[in-house]
């Protein structure tokens, strides 16, 4: 990759590779200065190397790590149960751990769908969800079901939940999509609503859903993910 190539420039792969890049020449330039003696470039140059991986850092900033709980709030037929092995086939791809929980009634088609997803960069050994981090609210069934866990939860909580569903009071921070202003189907709420995350790199990012999307689908089914993904992350996902 071009190392002048404008930040503006960059995509995410490329961004990644330029900080790996940065983050070894600017440790063989710490060393030659301050273990050798003998530096290698002056300081405006040294300065530079810094400002542009500043830069990068900016401009893509990693997703959040550490333990992250994820609930998916949905209906029957809404694929909450895949958007959830969407999510965790996602953290694998970047090297973490997940499991995934679900909870549905047995009649076919009706009532509610949960999926409870965590993933971590350390094994995982309580796989319960408590006060989640990210809250995704696509249907009242699904809300309906977790009603309690809201008033549990706080400002550091981001829930992105669909216009039409309704809340019980809560202190987390709500993002808003209208998906029936956006022709979104019910069906395709939850895979949009991931294409949103991924935008705002809450817990995984563009690079990691298009990887998670190469396993679970292939021909004319990874097509239609791909731009059920696009309409979601193209779509401005109001504060609440």
């Amino acid at each position: 990759m071009d190392a002048k190539k404008p930040v503006e420039d960059l995509n995410e792969t490329e961004a990644e590779a330029a900080l790996a890049a940065l983050a070894a020449e600017i440790a063989r330039h710490d060393r030659a200065y301050h273990q050798d003696d003998a530096p290698e470039i002056d300081d405006a140059a040294y300065d530079a190397l810094r400002a542009r991986n500043a830069v990068i850092e900016a401009r893509f900033p990693p997703p959040q790590t550490g333990r992250r709980e994820i609930l998916l709030l949905g209906s029957a037929g809404q694929r909450i149960i895949t958007a959830g092995e969407i999510l965790c086939l996602a953290a694998a791809t970047a090297g973490l751990h997940a499991t995934q929980k679900n909870d549905y009634p047995i009649t076919v088609m009706r009532g509610h769908s949960v999926s409870e997803v965590v993933c971590s960069d350390r094994p995982i050994d309580y796989t319960g969800i408590d006060r989640p981090n990210l809250v995704v609210a696509l249907a009242q069934e699904g809300v309906a079901r977790k009603a309690g866990i809201f008033r549990e939860l706080g400002p550091d909580t981001v829930i992105l939940k669909a216009r039409d569903v309704s809340l019980p009071d809560t202190s987390g921070t709500i993002l808003e999509l209208d998906f029936k202003a956006l022709g979104i189907r019910s069906q395709d709420r939850a895979l949009a609503a991931l294409g949103e995350l991924a935008d705002r790199r809450l817990v995984l990012t563009r690079d990691m859903l298009g990887a998670a999307l190469q396993l679970r689908f292939s021909g004319r089914l990874l097509d239609a993910a791909l731009k059920q993904l696009e309409a979601g992350g193209n779509s401005p996902a109001v504060v609440g």
